[in-house]
């Protein structure tokens, strides 16, 4: 049996939590929190959405892929203290 391919995962395997930082509509505020994330020893992947009925896109700044929560818990934690952003854990 061969591993699914990069991106995917087996069927009934539990989906990876990220610690999510921001969600803006600027860039700017983007690149800000990005680099409040950076500064604290992090590095961070943005994700843009564009929602139905809302003419602009959303960019979701998220740090990390963990396997439990409570490992991105203690990130997110970690986050909070050190950019003063509130950092979540979500799973996607």
């Amino acid at each position: 049996i061969s591993p699914p391919p990069e991106g995917e995962k087996a069927q009934g395997s539990a989906k990876p939590f990220h610690v999510q930082v921001g969600v803006y509509s600027k860039k700017a505020n983007v690149e800000k929190t990005r680099g409040l994330i950076k500064k604290s020893g992090y590095s961070s992947f943005v994700v843009a959405v564009q929602q139905q009925g809302v003419p602009y896109t959303y960019f979701k700044v998220r740090v990390g892929s963990f396997s439990s929560r409570e490992a991105a818990e203690k990130v997110a934690h970690e986050l909070t203290r050190k950019t003063g952003e509130k950092a979540i854990v979500i799973e996607d």
